[in-house]
């Protein structure tokens, strides 16, 4: 425990040295890519080493922090470099009246996605409204779909784009809109993966569709130059909206299972906490013991463009053999492990840090009101990379690929740019 404990203090002083440099001399904000990427790492780490009791070597844990170290100290002089690029004076006017129409369509579409897929599984609408059903309908579905015996039909696939996209279209229309009512309408867009996880106990899917609406939200912050600060009056409502997604999460667990008792309860915590921070010690035991001949050139990291087409297929959970943490098992190996064996060791830093670095210069050309449609997609994908790097790459599955493309023609109809400084909604 003492190892464990001395390697997450280190994680917390090497994130507390970088949120200092980046505030006192870079002059970044926090959300910013790379600082992001920092954060969410070592915290990751800090929190999963201390929580999980497992047998670590530790060599993964160093090349995931040698990967954060390293994309902070190559984007700083970027960032630096780019403090005093001029902003455009541009009042870039935004549609709300395209925007909420555009909203409940993908909202509706994505409804439909959770409804049509039940259907094709044999699942009526009177069982999901009984609560005891539900949990055999959670059972029965999860079973289904771990086996590789659910069927997905062309219009279930198509309508799943929609899933994601909404929530998209949802974050972006509450971060532009001024209006009370036009941000509460935003939250609608949840509602498709929400009630998808609730009969169908789709978790990552939750989860995605969270991510993307949040950060969407930011991205239009950003551009309006409305993004604040989280202040201190404000941690107490950040931290029941944590509380409620854990407590959403881990309700999508005990529906699973199909039961419900008090040891149960007590069981499925401590998985809640494999699946959580699983990916930590998951990872370590497969950099300890990688054995690696050739490399796939982007094949895991891209694996969405290569099954769409046809050029290798997405097995079920992607990585079929289990690591044992205490009495329960996880195949979430983080998106480190696909990038390095498509690029090596080396060559998956230097990718993650190109990315990254990417990502850095279109939030600070998007802060300054330049190339707003493709800065902001260029900035979502790499959000969306980082907030799902502890599962795996985003641009495995396609229907998130598709959505995020989508994203760039909602814009091209939402936003309009004007040197005046009217405001339209």
């Amino acid at each position: 425990m003492s190892e464990r404990l001395l390697f997450s203090v280190g994680c917390l002083v090497l994130l507390i040295v970088c949120m200092a440099v980046n505030k006192l001399y870079l002059k970044s904000d926090f959300i910013e890519p790379a600082m992001l990427f920092v954060t969410f790492w070592c915290l990751m780490i800090g929190i999963g080493i201390v929580v999980l009791n497992f047998n670590y070597s530790y060599s993964g844990l160093f090349y995931i922090l040698v990967t954060c170290l390293m994309t902070f100290v190559i984007t700083s002089p970027i960032k630096f470099f780019m403090l005093n690029i001029s902003v455009k004076k541009k009042n870039i006017i935004f549609n709300v009246k395209r925007s909420r129409v555009i909203l409940f369509i993908t909202t509706l579409l994505g409804d439909a996605f959770a409804v049509v897929s039940l259907h094709s599984q044999g699942v009526s609408i009177s069982q999901i409204l009984d609560f005891s059903s539900l949990m055999n309908v959670n059972n029965q579905v999860a079973v289904m779909r771990y086996s590789g015996t659910t069927q997905t039909g062309g219009i279930a696939q198509i309508l799943l784009v929609f899933e994601y996209l909404a929530p998209i279209v949802g974050g972006y229309h509450a971060g532009s809109s001024n209006q009370k009512k036009e941000k509460r309408w935003g939250l609608i867009s949840l509602t498709p993966t929400l009630f998808t996880m609730s009969t169908q106990n789709t978790k990552s899917g939750w989860i995605a569709a969270v991510t993307l609406f949040i950060f969407s939200l930011i991205i239009a912050k950003i551009l309006d130059n409305s993004f604040t600060r989280i202040k201190t009056k404000n941690v107490l409502s950040y931290f029941f909206i944590g509380v409620g997604m854990v407590i959403l999460l881990f309700s999508s667990m005990i529906l699973r299972v199909g039961e419900f008792s008090i040891l149960l309860v007590q069981q499925l915590w401590t998985k809640f906490l494999v699946y959580a921070f699983g990916n930590v010690p998951v990872f370590d035991y497969w950099f300890n013991n990688r054995n690696i001949t050739t490399f796939d050139y982007g094949s895991n990291t891209f694996l969405g463009i290569m099954n769409f087409l046809g050029i290798r297929n997405r097995a079920q959970g992607v990585y079929s053999t289990p690591v044992y943490v205490g009495n329960f098992s996880s195949n979430i190996y983080t998106v480190f492990r696909g990038c390095i064996q498509d690029f090596s060791i080396i060559g998956s830093i230097l990718f993650i840090v190109v990315l990254i670095s990417l990502g850095c210069i279109s939030f600070l050309y998007l802060k300054n009101k330049r190339g707003i449609y493709i800065n902001s997609f260029i900035l979502l994908n790499v959000y969306f990379f980082i907030m799902q790097s502890f599962l795996i790459s985003p641009w495995t599955y396609s229907s998130y690929m598709i959505s995020l493309v989508l994203f760039i023609p909602y814009l091209m109809i939402v936003r309009n740019k004007y040197r005046d400084n009217k405001n339209k909604e």
